[in-house]
């Protein structure tokens, strides 16, 4: 099985893949790039933990988290 706490959702929509990752229990990254890049958290579960802009930002906070 997954263990949850070392686990994260990644992915470039705050609406949808963010909000599925928060309610799956998982660390959630949003990539703030391309057609998405302005699509703003409207409410706490599409809040992501962490945000970044580029795919390459993604190692070094799974690294140090």
């Amino acid at each position: 099985t997954a263990d949850l706490t070392q686990s994260f959702m990644v992915g470039d929509r705050v609406k949808t893949e963010v909000a599925l990752g928060k309610k799956a229990g998982l660390k959630t990254i949003w990539v703030r790039q391309g057609k998405f890049a302005e699509e703003l958290p409207s409410s706490p579960g599409e809040k992501p933990d962490f945000t970044v802009q580029t795919l390459k930002e993604i190692i070094s906070l799974i690294v140090e988290k």
